[in-house]
């Protein structure tokens, strides 16, 4: 869909431009005009007179598409945002240009947004407070075992090594005393027999 001519939502009065925000919640109201060889749109807020200078103004020959029978619809698009367009009152005639003027916008239902946002409830606020102070005490939590538990297996291996070493001292040391002959056992005969001598005897 390619659009003839485009305009940011506002209108004029005389020399000075007023934008309009379309997703305020407030109700406008806008005029579409076509005359046979030009369209005017003008729009403002509902229970505004008409602006003099109409915010789209442009040459535009439908002579080719009307025809005595037709009917009238409306579209809108909302780009990337997710909206609502609510058409509240209108009135169509192919004659009387003034019959705008003549819409009835009082009384007409408010779609306004509210001031306070779900944001700046209280609910959520707590629920927000809540949430972060559970997901702070999990994180130190998880932090705190893995430290823990890396230190415990490092007090492990520490043991383990301490173990090891102790254990091949003492070894070490009993094969030092067991093969270690005396002065005296040379003297009076030897009362030990080195397993080494065993194993090569045998």
């Amino acid at each position: 869909l390619t659009s003839v001519s485009s305009a940011v939502a506002g209108f004029w009065r005389g020399e000075r431009f007023t934008e309009l925000r379309l997703n305020n919640g407030d109700n406008y109201q806008a005029w579409i005009e076509f005359n046979g060889s030009a369209i005017n749109v003008t729009m403002a807020r509902a229970g505004s007179k008409k602006p003099v200078r109409p915010l789209i103004n442009i040459p535009l020959n439908l002579s080719g598409v009307l025809v005595d029978d037709m009917f009238v619809g409306f579209t809108a698009a909302t780009g990337q945002l997710v909206q609502s367009h609510r058409i509240l009152s209108w009135s169509f005639s192919n004659s009387n240009f003034s019959i705008g003027d003549a819409l009835i916008t009082e009384n007409l239902p408010s779609f306004e947004l509210q001031d306070d946002s779900v944001f700046k409830s209280k609910g959520f606020i707590v629920g927000v407070s809540v949430g972060a102070l559970v997901l702070t005490v999990s994180v130190f939590g998880l932090l705190f075992y893995v430290i823990s538990r890396r230190r415990r297996r490092a007090d492990d291996d520490v043991e383990d090594c301490e173990t090891k070493y102790w254990l091949h001292s003492f070894w070490r040391r009993r094969r030092r005393v067991e093969e270690d002959v005396e002065d005296w056992e040379t003297e009076y005969w030897p009362h030990r027999v080195k397993y080494r001598n065993v194993l090569e005897a045998t």
